[in-house]
């Protein structure tokens, strides 16, 4: 069974009861916690230095591009102290470019910046106070990449196989992550970490309520985790119910093994000991 609830509120917290009901009898619900996605870009800044060049490739295998600054993101740009690549440069031209094609209306250079050769100075990094200077491309830096979307998972689906098992399923709005990192609180004994959008989760605590974690993870970088509430169901009690008696034959009638000793009692209804 399955529901699309549109027309919800990015980037909020919704808490989602579903209870089953048979023959007026209510049953245990379940609860799950969703945070929608944000709608707005995301920034990773990434702590292995690499030359600008190669910053760039990695960016664009792993995220989308280098980061282009403007006015109305450099104050959510991590820095890490300063000095860190964006995507600003004038490798293949006479004039300064970002990687991802947006026109340049924006600059903030600092003071006397760009001061170096014009022919062999050709890339762009962040001071710590987001300012801008000009560098030799084969440095090693930091680098800022983007995405153009915060969440890469924008669905999570949670079937309770029984009181100790769950399927857990999810779908990825911006290709596949190299790995999905799970994390149940109260924790569980099982390796969770997984290639695949799915996993089923055993051993679990019935009647408990768990936090679930699923990070995807993207060259080597943690990426937004999506989180949800799972409420195992309690152990079904058993139900007692009183076999009907059976009306046996005042006879009964009685085989013999091999060795002449009685081996089987067989309770028989509706003959007579005659008939027997």
């Amino acid at each position: 069974f399955y529901i699309t609830v549109d027309s919800l509120t990015p980037d909020t917290l919704y808490t989602i009861q579903v209870t089953a009901v048979r023959c007026d009898r209510t049953f245990p619900a379940s609860a799950v916690q969703i945070r929608t996605a944000p709608t707005v870009s995301s920034y990773y800044t990434i702590t292995t230095a690499m030359y600008w060049q190669m910053g760039w490739a990695f960016c664009k295998r792993c995220f989308k591009d280098l980061v282009s600054v403007t006015a109305a993101n450099e104050a959510v740009l991590d820095t890490k102290g300063g000095y860190v690549w964006v995507g600003l440069n004038k490798i293949n031209t006479t004039n300064w470019v970002w990687t991802n094609g947006s026109p340049v209306t924006y600059t903030k250079w600092a003071h006397l910046e760009p001061d170096g050769d014009p022919n062999t100075v050709l890339c762009t990094f962040l001071y710590a106070n987001k300012k801008w200077g000009d560098y030799i491309c084969t440095t090693a830096l930091y680098f800022i990449c983007y995405d153009d979307t915060a969440l890469y998972i924008n669905k999570v689906s949670a079937t309770l196989n029984s009181p100790t098992s769950v399927s857990l399923v999810w779908q990825v709005n911006n290709g596949p992550a190299d790995i999905y990192k799970i994390q149940f609180y109260p924790p569980v004994a099982q390796i969770l970490n997984t290639v695949s959008t799915f996993r089923t989760v055993n051993s679990l605590t019935p009647d408990t309520l768990y936090t679930v974690m699923i990070t995807p993870v993207i060259c080597d970088t943690y990426m937004g985790p999506v989180q949800v509430r799972i409420r195992t169901g309690p152990i079904p009690v058993p139900t007692t119910t009183t076999p009907p008696t059976t009306p046996y034959n005042t006879e009964s009638i009685y085989g013999t093994g091999a060795s002449g000793t009685i081996s089987t009692i067989i309770p028989i209804t509706g003959l007579s000991p005659a008939q027997a």
